[in-house]
């Protein structure tokens, strides 16, 4: 029967080197190499065809094994890709799973976890802990929700006149109901009855709500030309 071909990159030396030591007690698994770079990793990949690669997140930068992790797989389709980390971070644990990793894992897990895990993920058995699951899940939905909420605020902007927009702007950016007055040669009365009209068009009770939502999307970052 064929061994479980192992490798891993990590800027850690030190971890490579332990894990190529425990693996030789086990009769299953093959440790094939390693590298500390994200750079070199996809030639490790190509020379050694890993079943299994276990790859660090943080290596030159805060996510440069999520970076790499489209191409390595595009390079071996049936690489199996365990993340290694030591943060349980929302961010990292979604862009892992949904770019391809099997499993997110501590790096303060033990060796006979971490061994146990390979198994698992190599006979493509579901190892993902529900701690683990259930924070991918929850920030799917809150992705969901915002794009939901997106898609609402743009309908709801092309509504607005040029006016109301150019206005909407201006309290997006900070200035206040009386700047915008004397800026504009207006009474301020006339720019808060603009705002009301604007406040309708939204279905919302306050400014300071809308513009924070507007704020939560970048709107006006995102569409400059608005």
């Amino acid at each position: 029967m064929s061994k479980i071909k192992v490798a891993m990159c990590d800027d850690a030396e030190y971890l490579c080197i332990n894990l190529k030591n425990q693996l030789k007690y086990q009769d299953e698994l093959e440790f094939v190499g390693y590298t500390t770079a994200s750079s070199s990793c996809a030639d490790l990949v190509s020379e050694t065809r890993p079943d299994v690669l276990l790859l660090d997140i943080q290596i030159e930068t805060k996510t440069s094994g999520i970076d790499i992790l489209p191409s390595l797989l595009k390079l071996s389709p049936d690489l199996k890709i365990i993340m290694l980390t030591s943060y349980m971070d929302s961010s990292y644990i979604f862009d892992s799973l949904s770019n391809g990793a099997e499993d997110y894992v501590m790096k303060s897990c033990s060796t006979e976890e971490l061994i146990k895990k390979i198994r698992e993920v190599y006979h493509s058995c579901n190892t993902i802990e529900p701690k683990i699951f259930n924070i991918f899940k929850q920030k799917s939905k809150n992705l969901a929700s915002a794009h939901k909420s997106l898609i609402y605020l743009l309908n709801k902007m092309i509504t607005l006149s040029p006016n109301e927009t150019e206005l909407l702007k201006a309290l997006y950016n900070g200035e206040s109901y009386t700047e915008i007055a004397r800026r504009r040669v207006v009474e301020d009365t006339t720019v808060r009855s603009m705002a009301s009209r604007i406040l309708r068009k939204f279905d919302c009770s306050n400014m300071h709500d809308l513009i924070q939502d507007l704020r939560d999307m970048k709107i006006f970052d995102l569409f400059s030309d608005l």
